[in-house]
This record gives structure tokens, sequence and C-alpha cells, in this order.
């Protein structure tokens, strides 16, 4: 059988091993006055395609058609959580904020550098400072090169009793009102500052809610109890007057399924499991200087609150939830560390065939997911690189 040649400049279309490319007529548009036939093939160079000075067409018959130069992408689900907030100097302080989480998808051109930055947690105020508030967490940061940048908002510190009344930080998750007696003053509740962030690669939601508010005791017995820190999914819970009094819950983080129960167990921590949920996110519970109960941390890594006459530090946020330290009763002298937010995270849940690749300084897990191992999951426990 006779093989057909292309002449001249042009390869043998048969050829094999020969890194020649087959040239393909050039110029302006197809003259007008000419008749173009189905399946013919041209290059435009009046036109341009992405970076290309040019375009390859093809005739359908009717009119001629573009090849576009496409960049590849890749979408992944993402999980970001700001630092939780820490604990002030008081009697009975409020809960620590949690940091404001952030989730959706991005679709991101592939080969695309992201910075990410993980917040920490704010640390459990050291000042000997009477009526100080709590320290605030860090943003944490998902920084897209040539793009969007997309922020989680720490979480506000923890109130002070006999503070000026404001003064509670407010954050992704605003701090829990320090609790007051009497004539004395109340820092009042933190806000909720997290907000949605919109991009060209993506919308991700915020979740955020204040803190909870004192609404003052009126019994010796039962003063200066602190209320609950604002947690990712509810807000915190006001200090009780009766029955108890009771110093205020954390917020509950929000539910997600970025990762499964055995993944946050291995990677994480079995303490953000609850009922078959995952939680992220929750709010620090209030202290009491009283007999009485102390505030529960919200599900998500939110800490306890402490009670009783002893200076007692708060129980820490859990690390990479975001969660807001506990308050630490009496906590006006002798403690280095009232309560400590739990540190940021930044979780990426991707097909294993669009995996890219992560780099960081510190600690990146990565692994199979156990629910679905045709997605890879990367959890970002320091600040580092991912590349789409």
């Amino acid at each position: 059988m006779a093989l057909n040649k292309v002449r001249g400049e042009m390869v043998d279309l048969n050829s094999t091993g020969n890194t020649k490319a087959l040239k393909m007529p050039s110029g302006t548009a197809f003259p007008s006055g000419e008749n173009a036939v189905q399946g013919m093939i041209r290059n435009d160079s009046s036109q341009e395609s992405a970076t290309s000075t040019s375009v390859m067409q093809h005739f359908n018959g009717q009119n001629w058609k573009n090849f576009v130069n496409l960049t590849p992408q890749a979408t992944f689900e993402v999980l970001m959580a700001g630092g939780g907030g820490g604990i002030g100097t008081a009697a009975g302080p409020g809960g620590g904020g949690a940091g404001g989480i952030l989730t959706g998808s991005l679709t991101v051109d592939k080969g695309t550098q992201i910075a990410i930055t993980v917040g920490d947690g704010g640390s459990g105020n050291v000042s000997q400072t009477y009526a100080t508030v709590g320290v605030s967490g860090d943003d944490t940061v998902l920084a897209i090169s040539g793009g969007t940048t997309y922020t989680a908002d720490g979480g506000g510190g923890g109130g002070a009793n006999n503070s000026t009344l404001g003064s509670t930080p407010s954050g992704g998750s605003g701090g829990g009102s320090g609790g007051y007696y009497g004539n004395s003053t109340q820092s009042g509740q933190g806000l909720a500052t997290q907000t949605n962030q919109n991009g060209n690669e993506g919308n991700l939601t915020g979740h955020g809610n204040n803190g909870g508010a004192t609404a003052g005791v009126g019994n010796p017995c039962c003063a200066y109890t602190g209320a609950g820190g604002g947690g990712a999914g509810t807000a915190g819970t006001s200090a009780a007057n009766s029955p108890g009094p009771y110093a205020g819950s954390g917020g509950d983080g929000i539910i997600s399924t970025i990762l499964s129960t055995s993944d946050v167990t291995t990677y994480i921590s079995a303490s953000l499991v609850d009922g078959g949920n995952v939680y992220f996110g929750g709010g620090g519970g209030g202290a009491t200087p009283s007999q009485y109960a102390a505030g529960a941390g919200g599900k998500g890594g939110g800490g306890a609150g402490a009670s009783g006459a002893s200076p007692t530090a708060g129980n820490n946020g859990i690390d990479y939830s975001g969660g807001g330290a506990g308050g630490g009763n009496n906590s006006v002298t002798g403690l280095s560390n009232r309560g400590t937010g739990g540190k940021g995270v930044v979780i990426i849940r991707v097909l294993e065939s669009s995996k890219g690749t992560a780099a960081s300084s510190g600690t990146v897990e990565s692994f199979l997911a156990s629910d679905n191992n045709n997605f890879r999951i990367f959890i970002f426990k320091d600040s580092g690189t991912y590349t789409v």
C-alpha cells in the first residue's frame, strides 16, 4: 500500500521517532472569496487565545471554529479556622471566642501556588494586672497567587470583670463577658466579625457568633460569674443567676464532613467528635469563683471553664480546631497561663487524581480519606504552601 507523504519542509505523517511537527497553513482570516470545506484546519494569526498570539481553527461545514487554549484546573473543598481566643486576668472571666470558620470549594488553575498562614490561639494572658481581657487569636489566611485572599478571623479573647463595658474583644466569634457584682462593671459580650469571603476562585461561607453576656448577680456568693465565648455554630450563653449561679457555656462549633470521625480522631483529636459528628470552632466556657458549676466548652474544641475559690487555669482550646479557651477562676495572681486558645487549621480535600503538592517548615498531614479513598486530605497544622 502506498504511503501518503507531505513533501518539502513537512514530515512524513507515518514517520516514527521524529520529533518535528506538522505545519498547518497560517495567515489572517480565511479569504471570504474562497470555499471552505468541512474538516479543514488552519492557523489564524489575527486572533489570540490565552497567552498564544494565534489560534488554530477548524471548519465545521458552516463556520470556522476556534480551538481555545484552556488552563487545566482543580477543584477542592476547604475548611479554614482562625486561632481561638485566650483568657484574661479576672475573678470570673468569660470564655474565649472560637476562631472564625470558612467552608466551601475553590477552583484554581493547576500550577498556582497558595500561601497558607495558620493562626495561633490567643495566649493565656500573663499579665498580673486585674481586669485585663484575654488575648485574641490570630487570623488564618489562604492567599492565592494572582488571585483572592481568604481570611478566617481569630477568635476574641475572654472578657474580664471590673473592666470597661464594651472591652471584651470581638473576633471570628466574640469572647464571653466577664462577670461582675454590685456596682462593679462588666466587660460586655464580644461580637462576631467573621464574614463570607467571595472571590473569582469560589465563595466561602463564614461562620461565627457573639459571645455571651452577663445579666448581673445579686448574691455575694455568686458574684463575678463569666459568660461563654461564641462558637462558630451557636452563640455563647450568658451567666445564669438561677438556678445556680452557673457560668455561661461556650457556643458549639459547626458540623463538618471534610474529615471522617476516624480521620479527625487520628490526626487531630477525638474530642472533636460528638454524637457521630465532627465539629470545629467551639467557644470556651466561662469561669466562676464560687463552688457552683463553671461553663462547659462548646462542641468543636472549646475549653471548659474553672470554678472554686483556689486560682485555677481554664482548659485550653483544642489545637487545630480554632476552639476558644475556658475561663480560669480567681486568676488574679500566680497563674502563668489562664487558658490558651486552640490553634487554627487549614484542611484541603481534593480528588487523588487532581492533588497538588504541600510544603511547610512545620507539619502538614497528607493521607487518603478513610471514608472515600478517591480523595486526598491535606491538614496544614502550620503555615506553608499548596501548589495546585
